[in-house]
């Protein structure tokens, strides 16, 4: 029998999730958010979704789209694999929220929703937050600000764009392209932060990749 590898699993929470992903909120408005963890279970069969149908009715979802309020849930086969997937919507107030709450809902407490059928082969956390600064020059500064932070720490990334300089120049303004899409990638952890950056707006997605097999 071929070694399925060792399993890995990580966790987090929205509070810690959100300020990896918005640190800084001055002169930005969040324009809403959505957080979801999607989980890969295989074999997958016909029998295989009738009983994750089941489980999730069991739990209180109905209708179609799948909805326990305030979660969604999708169910789906695709080539022999269970593809399931839970999620909310966030709203700007709902972002203030989790930033000012000691604790928040985990990573785990949200994948207990999905159906637990199958075989569990990868499970991932995704994070997606869209904000609109009061101006060009302020969305500059942040998202600077976000990308040096996270190079600083434990994140490396490919490539720097074309125009993105790490120092400011004599202390001035930050230079920054007004438009580019970065990966930041955790260096240990599973986790990375897609970076995209149109004039005054910013749209960020944290990925945690939450169980997996090494």
């Amino acid at each position: 029998m071929p070694d399925a590898g060792t399993p890995i699993e990580r966790g987090t929470d929205l509070h810690t999730a959100l300020n990896i992903v918005f640190p800084e909120y001055r002169g930005v408005v969040p324009l809403g958010a959505r957080v979801q963890v999607t989980r890969w279970a295989a074999p997958g069969t016909p029998m295989t979704l009738d009983e994750a149908l089941e489980a999730a009715r069991k739990n209180g979802f109905t209708g179609v789209p799948l909805k326990r309020d305030p979660f969604n849930l999708e169910l789906q086969l695709d080539g022999g694999v269970l593809f399931e997937q839970v999620y909310l919507g966030l709203a700007a107030a709902d972002v203030g929220r989790i930033q000012g709450a000691p604790a928040s809902m985990t990573s785990e407490g949200l994948a207990n929703w999905l159906p637990k059928v199958g075989t569990r082969q990868r499970e991932e956390l995704l994070l997606e937050l869209v904000w609109l600064a009061k101006d060009v020059a302020r969305a500059d500064f942040l998202v600077w600000q976000l990308v040096t932070g996270a190079l600083k720490s434990e994140w490396a990334c490919d490539a720097l764009p074309s125009g993105f300089e790490l120092e400011r120049v004599d202390g001035g303004a930050v230079q920054v392209p007004e438009t580019f899409e970065l990966t930041l990638r955790q260096n240990r952890g599973g986790a990375s932060l897609e970076v995209e950056r149109k004039k005054d707006r910013a749209w960020l997605r944290y990925r945690l990749i939450t169980y997996e097999r090494r």
